[in-house]
């Protein structure tokens, strides 16, 4: 399962994988964007090395995803009549594409819808809840909720929604912290900071008292 990495051109969602640090387009999204009506069928031309398929999770629930590669993202450009005439919908996507989405990707391993980095107090933040979390998941665990919750299943409610219910408080985090991993430790290394920050205010408190 991997969880997309969501960017607009003209106001329209396109989802990008990175796959072993390489970035793959979601080829439905990609056809939108250049007015290519069928990419179902546009993407047949493409060498098997060039597209694929991946999970992800959607409002929907788990759908599986045609995705292309670099190469393929760029056959399928270069295939459009207008990819080099100045001004048209082909070459203003190829001049994005190349211009922002790439060189951002590489260098960080994502992109953000605005074309900015994620500020380091979201990410602060999104670890913080991470760790709470999990340190809530661990305390039920060790405190036997799952067996009162496997029993109240089994009498009360289907055993389906209690696999949701379980899986989600774990798996839930572990898709958060995946989506951030590059930037995990430098979340965690601020809140070591702010941690540590506030441990001295309060010993400053304590000694001026």
């Amino acid at each position: 399962m991997h969880a997309p990495i969501p960017f607009s051109f003209d106001n329209q969602s396109v989802r990008v994988f990175v796959l072993d640090g390489q970035p793959w387009f979601a080829a439905k999204d990609l056809c939108s964007v250049l007015r290519i009506k069928n990419s179902r069928k546009a993407i047949t031309v493409l060498d098997a090395s060039e597209k694929g398929v991946t999970s992800s999770y959607t409002l929907g629930g788990q759908q599986e995803l045609a995705i292309v590669n670099e190469s393929g993202m760029w056959t399928l450009v270069l295939r459009c009549r207008d990819a080099v005439k100045s001004g048209t919908v082909p070459y203003r996507v190829r001049k994005w594409i190349t211009g922002e989405v790439l060189p951002s990707i590489r260098k960080t391993g994502s992109y953000t819808a605005t074309g900015t980095m994620v500020n380091e107090d979201v990410l602060y933040n999104i670890w913080f809840l991470c760790c709470h979390f999990k340190g809530l998941y661990e305390m039920s665990f060790d405190n036997k909720v799952p067996q009162a919750l496997a029993w109240l299943g089994a009498k009360r409610m289907g055993g389906r929604l209690y696999t949701h219910l379980v899986d989600g408080m774990d798996g839930g985090v572990l898709r958060i912290e995946k989506a951030i991993g590059p930037h995990l430790e430098q979340a965690a290394q601020k809140g070591m900071g702010n941690a540590s920050r506030h441990l001295s205010g309060i010993s400053n408190e304590h000694h001026q008292q």
